[in-house]
C-alpha cells in the first residue's frame, strides 16, 4: 500500500483522512518518516509518540554543515543493511534529520487514541502530526456504560460547536498555559 505523502509545494495535498490510522491490536507498526530531501531549506524535526515508547530501527546520517546540500533519501538497496534490529534504542522522541529519514517501530498494545507529532508546536499546528487509534474492540467492550455515555455526550457537543463549513480552522498549536495560548 502507498504511504501518505505531503508536498509543501501543494499544501492542500495532505487529505484529512491521511492523518488518521486505525491500527490492529498487538501488531508491530513500522513508520519510515522522510524529511523533504528536495527542499532548498530543511530543518530537523523532533518526533514524539504519545502512549508508547518506540524502537529506533535506523536513521540517515545528519548532514554536515560543510555540505548542507547533502540529501539522504531512504534507499532499501543500501540502507536496509544499516538498520538495527538487535537491541535497538527505545525512545518516545527521536530526531528526524534535515533532508533525511527516520525508521521507527512500536507495538500496538495500548488501546486508545495516540498522537505522533513534531515536537515544535507551530509545526503541529501546520499539520505535522498523525493520529493512531488502536484496540477499538477493547475500548468498546471494556468501557463502563457511564463512560460510553460521557463520550457520546462530548462527541455531540463537539459536533454542535464545530463549524461544518470550515472543519479545520487553526489559529494556534492547541498547546495552552494557564494564562492562555503559547502560540
Amino acid at each position: 500500500s502507498s504511504s501518505p505523502r505531503h508536498s509543501r509545494r501543494a499544501p492542500s495535498s495532505f487529505a484529512r483522512q491521511a492523518s488518521f490510522f486505525q491500527q490492529s491490536n498487538n501488531q508491530w507498526s513500522y513508520w519510515l518518516i522522510e524529511n523533504d530531501v528536495d527542499a532548498v531549506f530543511s530543518l530537523p524535526h523532533p518526533f514524539h509518540l504519545h502512549g508508547h515508547d518506540f524502537l529506533v530501527l535506523g536513521r540517515s546520517p545528519v548532514a554536515s554543515p560543510a555540505f548542507p546540500q547533502t540529501r539522504y533519501k531512504f534507499d532499501p538497496a543500501t540502507d536496509l543493511a544499516l538498520l538495527k534490529g538487535n537491541n535497538p534504542v527505545r525512545r518516545d522522541v527521536a530526531m528526524l534529520p534535515a533532508k533525511g529519514w527516520l525508521l521507527i517501530a512500536f507495538k500496538t498494545d495500548n488501546p486508545g487514541a495516540w498522537l505522533m507529532h513534531c515536537h515544535i508546536a507551530w509545526h503541529v499546528s501546520g499539520g505535522l502530526s498523525v493520529d493512531f487509534l488502536e484496540g477499538v474492540s477493547t475500548l468498546r467492550n471494556n468501557l463502563p456504560p457511564a463512560d460510553k455515555a460521557a463520550f457520546a455526550d462530548n462527541c455531540n457537543k463537539w459536533r454542535a460547536y464545530f463549524p461544518a463549513q470550515d472543519p479545520f480552522p487553526k489559529i494556534d498549536s492547541g498547546i495552552k498555559r494557564d494564562e492562555g495560548y503559547l502560540y
